[in-house]
């Protein structure tokens, strides 16, 4: 399902954090946040420097290319690790 997208009616959680002063996390790497939206947040934000980075990486470089996690299969496809349904489910690096 994934996160609600900001819109021009409703800012949902990335339009919110953009505006904020706040402490705001941001998984950039290419898949969960893309990297000219990264871009954007960081010139708009009124404090840049109180966005931290997340990694959502996992150990898998150089294993099989699916494995079970929580009993759920979890597969590579294109550098992220989707599961059945094609949701996100992390990153092979980040």
């Amino acid at each position: 399902m994934g996160m609600p997208p900001m819109t021009s009616r409703e800012p949902a959680v990335v339009g919110t954090a953009i505006g904020s002063t706040a402490y705001t996390g941001m998984i950039v790497d290419g898949h969960h946040v893309s990297w000219e939206m990264a871009g954007i947040a960081w010139q708009a934000r009124p404090l840049p420097d109180r966005i931290f980075l997340v990694s959502d990486a996992m150990s898998t470089i150089g294993g099989p290319d699916h494995f079970e996690l929580y009993g759920e299969r979890i597969e590579v496809r294109d550098g992220a690790l989707v599961n059945a349904a094609g949701s996100l489910a992390g990153r092979i690096s980040t």
